[in-house]
């Protein structure tokens, strides 16, 4: 499997509170676990993708909505191997609470294959698109969530248990992040957050579909490909700089994660 990263790079404000964006998953490429302040929806156009929000496990088809709500933990990976194609929209979530719409944090929307929410979708999609005036970008936004939230069936996960795992998921992914440029070991992890080796092991591969190894290297190869792409860096230094003790393994890793060489990623900077 290509664990090759994608990121969406979309952001919303109280005055810009709806983005769009397309993307496009590879041969079982995925969006790694993230998780981030603004709701977010994603239209499916073709292929088939695995999708997990939290606890949550979807197997997605094409001409489906998925709905992730603020700070879910979520990711998408292609499921056939093939192409999966999707339209990504950010909306932010304080404009939506400004507007007396309250979604639970707890709340789950199930996937949609309603032709009606669709729809509205792609009329919102295209009101942004076309740059129409910020107030009827609103009003339609608005309008959407209302639609979704009243015709969309709905599920409630509000366990402390559940809860006290996606803290602990998201706190072990920060700490790597703030970790990212030193050799961070899964030992010094389970040290760290003082539970055992099986039980963050496990609740990691649950909430995230890969190991925490897996975390760890990803993180760090998307990581090194900022570090090629916008610094003066050789390989090397990229390598020491993203918690790599050696060149080889660096670009294995590498090679495994992001899908070329990581000195095919400094050409292209060059």
């Amino acid at each position: 499997m290509s664990f090759a990263y994608l990121e969406q790079n979309i952001v919303t404000g109280i005055n810009k509170p709806v983005h769009v964006q397309p993307n496009e998953l590879n041969n079982k490429q995925r969006v790694p676990a993230h998780w981030h302040e603004d709701i977010e929806i994603l239209h499916f156009l073709s292929g088939t993708a695995t999708v997990l929000c939290d606890n949550n496990l979807f197997e997605i088809e094409k001409e489906c909505l998925v709905f992730f709500n603020s700070n879910a933990i979520h990711s998408v990976v292609e499921s056939s191997g093939r192409q999966c194609l999707y339209t990504c929209m950010k909306l932010n979530a304080e404009f939506i609470r400004k507007g007396d719409i309250q979604i639970s944090n707890n709340l789950f929307i199930a996937p949609a294959y309603n032709n009606d929410i669709i729809r509205r979708f792609e009329e919102l999609k295209e009101t942004v698109l076309q740059k129409k005036p910020p107030l009827v970008i609103k009003f339609d936004c608005l309008s959407f969530v209302a639609h979704l939230l009243q015709e969309q069936p709905s599920f409630q996960s509000d366990s402390s248990d559940s809860n006290s795992k996606v803290l602990l998921v998201k706190d072990i992914i920060s700490y790597i992040k703030q970790h990212i440029n030193t050799p961070l070991t899964a030992d010094e992890i389970f040290l760290k957050f003082n539970y055992s080796k099986s039980y963050i092991c496990r609740i990691i591969k649950q909430y995230t579909q890969l190991t925490l190894i897996e975390n760890i290297n990803l993180l760090r190869c998307q990581y090194a490909k900022n570090l090629l792409l916008s610094s003066n860096c050789s390989v090397q230094e990229c390598a020491e700089k993203s918690g790599f003790e050696n060149v080889s393994y660096f670009s294995k890793t590498y090679l495994r994660y992001i899908g070329e060489l990581p000195s095919a990623t400094k050409r292209i900077h060059i």
